[in-house]
């Protein structure tokens, strides 16, 4: 493998003397001993390798007398000695320095960010599209009401407590509540794709009773406080249009659909 290789040494034969090779290797910049250097003493296919002590010293023992190629390795750092001729009897020093700033192996892993699962819950059903049930004093009272719920979903998908960010009033809120808790939704997923726990708002909008059981209408009537109310209409009424901040890490549920069809002449 290595062109230092020598032909002419033998292994050592039972009965025969054996030499040994030893020595330092320091670095070339501040002259300190290296450890942890492979040394490799090689020939005719026979390999005896040792590895230096913390202050780089090393010995490679029994050796047969003959002509060796010795391979010292560290890191990125290959550096060869060919040549070295063995007695029986009498170590040879070799010292060696080598330059321990260019051997240090640098392995980059260059690898592909995972693809995110993670997803926010989603409706399991068509919820908000017609209005939730009225209360009698919501219907005597002929108000056009919204309440803005925060719903606490546990990692199967269903509705665990219920908190408002706006209530309703007129008796709408206790129904708020109750229909709020039947809602079943597709859980949340973390990054990995497992279900979690989330929290969600959503918006309850109750039309007025009379106005959305009137035939005929003359198109949206105007938010509460926006301007006069549509006199033309065969029932005038304002609409709660009210909308609220939704904190932080709460996901906002849109309706599927107006919760009433405004008809026109």
């Amino acid at each position: 493998m290595f062109a230092l290789l020598s032909l002419c040494a033998l292994p050592a034969t039972a009965g025969e003397e054996h030499g040994a090779i030893e020595g330092v290797v320091t670095d070339k910049g501040s002259g300190k001993g290296v450890g942890a250097v492979s040394v490799m003493v090689v020939a005719d296919g026979v390999t005896k390798t040792v590895m230096t002590g913390k202050d780089g010293r090393y010995v490679v023992k029994g050796v047969a007398p003959g002509s060796y190629g010795v391979l010292f390795v560290f890191g990125k750092s290959r550096l060869k000695r060919g040549g070295i001729e063995v007695t029986a009897g009498t170590p040879v020093t070799l010292n060696v320095s080598i330059d321990v700033s260019k051997s240090a192996e640098v392995v980059k892993v260059r690898e592909k960010p995972p693809v995110s699962k993670a997803a926010p819950p989603a409706p399991a059903g068509k919820y908000l599209a017609t209005p939730p049930p009225y209360s009698d004093e919501a219907i005597d009272s002929d108000i056009w009401a919204r309440a803005w719920l925060i719903l606490d979903v546990d990692a199967t998908g269903k509705v665990t407590a219920v908190s408002f960010l706006k209530k309703a009033g007129h008796g709408l809120d206790e129904i708020a509540e109750k229909e709020a808790m039947t809602y079943h939704f597709k859980p949340a997923l973390d990054d990995a794709g497992k279900p979690i726990a989330s929290r969600i708002a959503v918006m309850m909008e109750w039309p007025s009773w009379w106005y959305t059981h009137t035939l005929v209408s003359t198109g949206q009537p105007p938010c509460a406080g926006s301007g006069p109310l549509n006199l033309g209409s065969m029932h005038p009424v304002y609409r709660d249009c009210s909308v609220v901040d939704v904190p932080e890490g709460v996901t906002l549920m849109e309706p599927a659909d107006p919760p009433v069809q405004f008809m026109l002449f």
